[in-house]
């Protein structure tokens, strides 16, 4: 399980804070099976909005984002499965063994986290 950090301003002059403040589960199953799970701390579901796969140091390989609102709140989404709502700017269809990057945003939460396809 991976933890997702959100750097948020605090109320108070010229103070920031960066802050774990939901989590996302990625379960490589294979290189075509994918699954990113993304909840708020307390269990609660955060609905991605836009999700981006990119190799570490490299550019986004496979990039998603919600198109329509009113689709209810996804939190899980399985690679390379397109939700409904959601559009991809990639046709990308499996990755090659390496270490990845995922980049969510969800809901208020937002954050990255790393993973291995063997």
């Amino acid at each position: 399980m991976r933890q997702l950090m959100l750097c948020a301003p605090i109320i108070a002059p010229m103070m920031a804070s960066c802050s774990p403040v939901a989590t996302i589960n990625v379960v490589v199953r294979s290189n075509t099976h994918i699954e990113f799970n993304v909840a708020a701390n307390d269990g609660s579901p955060a609905c991605i909005d836009y999700l981006t796969v990119r190799g570490v140091d490299s550019a986004f390989l496979w990039e998603l984002r919600r198109v329509r609102n009113g689709i209810g709140c996804i939190n899980r989404i399985v690679f390379p499965t397109v939700p409904d709502g959601f559009e991809a700017a990639s046709n990308q269809r499996s990755l090659t063994n390496g270490n990845y990057e995922v980049d969510v945003s969800a809901s208020i939460y937002g954050g990255i986290a790393r993973f291995h396809v063997p």
